[in-house]
């Protein structure tokens, strides 16, 4: 297993023997009275479900049960439940900003589901690691991850995950001041949008297109564009305004 998830799950695993935690959750209590006695492929899923659980009250509990989860996938071979505990272990860890660890959680992930031939999960989790890419400013891996998730969308022939992932491209194209690329990706990802009426994501790459257009000193056609993503008035639940450019 990776250094940095090995490191990690000795952590957990130390957490785990002398840590006592009380729940109010009596579905935790549940899972956990049934723990001890459970064994092989059970007891994968009782701590997968263990950690998701957990993941609203004590995130360091999800992290704890998910790791030793991986570690026991990886002993038994178990593609289908590794594939999970990974993606889960992921989260968790992207959720406390350890983006390092939730990578390296996403990669093992990735790879589990390109051994099951799900371009379904798999395209999910490699756009979460081009996410993360992003806001670490990694824009070259960003650029590659998303990528390779909208040509799996494409492939799966999933119109409004093929929208978001050329959306996804457009972004950190925006980001490296890419304009006339990110505009091309913007207005790919708008026609797929408009095909199966997602208004929420034509109102927001409307409002993208816009930034796009004012930035290279298109104002008129910006203004245009600011306004038909208004009247879709999608924008407003993302929190973008004037000065979002990413």
């Amino acid at each position: 297993m990776n250094r940095i998830l090995r490191k990690d799950f000795g952590l957990a695993v130390i957490s785990f023997a002398l840590a006592i935690v009380v729940s109010a959750n009596p579905a935790i209590d549940s899972l956990k009275s049934i723990l001890n006695n459970s064994t092989g492929f059970d007891r994968i899923e009782i701590l997968i479900e263990l950690s998701s659980n957990y993941k609203d009250e004590n995130i360091r509990e999800s992290i704890r049960y998910a790791s030793i989860a991986t570690e026991l996938t990886e002993d038994s071979g178990n593609i289908i439940l590794g594939a999970k505990a990974y993606n889960n272990l992921g989260d968790y860890y992207q959720s406390i900003g350890v983006y390092d660890s939730a990578i390296v959680a996403y990669n093992r992930s990735v790879e589990l589901y390109a051994q099951l031939r799900n371009e379904e999960l798999s395209s999910s989790v490699i756009s979460k690691i081009g996410e993360l890419s992003l806001i670490t400013g990694d824009f070259s891996m960003a650029l590659d991850f998303m990528i390779k998730s909208l040509l799996l969308k494409e492939n799966e022939g999933d119109l409004d995950g093929t929208g978001n992932g050329y959306l996804n491209v457009a972004r950190v194209l925006h980001s490296i001041n890419d304009y006339d690329q990110a505009l091309e990706y913007y207005l790919k990802g708008l026609t797929y949008f408009e095909q199966v009426d997602n208004k929420t994501k034509i109102g927001e790459t409307l409002w993208r297109i816009g930034l796009i257009k004012s930035l290279q000193h298109n104002i008129e056609e910006a203004e245009e564009n600011f306004q038909q993503a208004i009247v879709h008035k999608a924008f407003r639940r993302f929190g973008i305004n004037a000065q979002t450019i990413c």
